[in-house]
């Protein structure tokens, strides 16, 4: 089986790629300047069994007008361009697994894949125009999946590695009234549903990729001290964070509520379905 990946350089991107060459499966780096060029993209999938999209600009850049442009153009028109390829090859990959965000829903309903009630912002309209070229592929041909993921908890990147230097100098506070959602799953419970999903046949659609426990930013903020034997006595105002780091912070404070029914049903078992047992597997794996 051969395996192409995008974004395999990123976060996640790094450990799925380890996870299948672990396996003994053939893996394939798609180069992110290949997924601008029609020509180059067909090339590099033909023969491919499974394609992992997981390329994407960082989100939580300041939103400058060249910053939402490079954040559009690597997702939808990325997106676009895979597709086209997959439309026009005699022999389609199995199946296409792309990605997008629980940021397409807004934050005043509760959400399973089932909802429609999109956030009507930037960030919404991004994960829209990801998801949209989806439906152009042949599913007789090539099975879909589309993850809608949260925040990714792991040791060797996004949040956690961000915030570690900040907690365990006893410096870690909760974001504002500290209410806002924190829909989260662990780096090794979003590799093994990969790990299903391209093995599984049953696994077609869009899947909400976050744990089954809903947290707020505050319930996070004291698990992560205390897996730190810390304090977090802070409240970092949102204010100061948008002056920090401009609208793209949004990303991080003004999530959704989201449930992965799609997942529940399937009879995926989370390994660190807690907030606790999360961090605390993270935080032992540091060390």
């Amino acid at each position: 089986m051969i395996i192409a990946i995008t974004g395999s350089t990123g976060f996640i991107g790094r450990r799925i790629k380890a996870h299948f060459v672990k396996k003994g499966m053939k893996v394939i780096s798609v180069p992110r300047d290949f997924l601008y060029d029609k020509h180059a993209i067909l090339k590099q999938l033909q023969g491919v069994d499974i394609i992992i999209h997981l390329a994407g600009y960082p989100i939580t850049k300041r939103w400058t007008a060249k910053n939402k442009r490079r954040i559009y153009e690597s997702r939808a028109i990325t997106t676009q361009n895979i597709v086209e390829a997959i439309n026009k090859m005699d022999k389609p990959p199995s199946t296409f697994i792309s990605t997008s965000a629980v940021g397409i829903y807004n934050n005043i309903h509760y959400h399973d894949e089932s909802s429609e009630d999109y956030a009507s912002n930037f960030l919404g309209d991004i994960c829209l125009a990801w998801e949209a070229p989806m439906l152009q592929i042949n599913q007789e041909h090539t099975r879909t999946i589309i993850t809608r993921l949260g925040v990714i908890l792991g040791r060797d990147g996004g949040l956690i590695k961000q915030l570690l230097p900040i907690f365990k100098f006893g410096l870690g506070g909760k974001i504002g009234h500290g209410e806002y959602a924190m829909p989260f799953i662990h780096i090794l419970d979003l590799i093994r549903f990969y790990d299903e999903a391209v093995s599984n046949e049953d696994y077609q659609g869009i899947y909400n990729l976050v744990a089954p426990h809903i947290i707020t930013n505050e319930e996070f903020t004291h698990a992560l001290a205390n897996t730190l034997n810390k304090k977090a006595r802070f409240t970092i105002p949102v204010f100061a964070l948008k002056l920090l780091f401009g609208k793209g912070i949004m990303t991080v404070i003004n999530n959704p509520i989201v449930i992965p029914k799609q997942l529940l049903q399937a009879g995926y078992k989370y390994e660190y379905d807690q907030i606790n047992e999360a961090l605390e597997q993270i935080i032992n794996e540091q060390t």
